[in-house]
């Protein structure tokens, strides 16, 4: 078996909405996953993510790989936190609500 070098670093071996459902249900506390946009859309499929913490830079690149694929379920989104630096960086925190409300953009939505 893999081990991880890292402190509170588990390797997850097999269909990773599978292990991450089983490692959710035996952790108490934050599994975090950065930088595969393979394994979040997997995960977003199983609907197994809970938070999303963005780092939005104020650069627009033009192409790159989208957070959201196309074909995923609709999921609403509710803004827990926000900080922009002085360079114009934002840090955002979305928890996951489930199915959206839609048909209204106002304030109160």
């Amino acid at each position: 078996p893999m081990t991880a070098t890292w402190r509170n670093t588990e390797v997850l071996v097999g269909e990773a909405a599978d292990t991450v459902a089983e490692l959710k249900k035996r952790t108490d506390g934050e599994i975090i996953t950065q930088g595969s946009s393979n394994l979040i859309h997997t995960l977003q499929q199983a609907e197994l993510v809970d938070e999303y913490r963005l780092v939005i830079s104020p650069v627009v690149l033009g192409q790159g790989k989208r957070l959201f694929a196309e074909g995923t379920a609709a999921a609403g989104l509710k803004l827990t936190g926000s900080r922009t630096t002085g360079s114009g960086v934002v840090y955002v925190t979305y928890e996951w609500t489930g199915k959206p409300l839609l048909g209204s953009l106002s304030e109160d939505a």
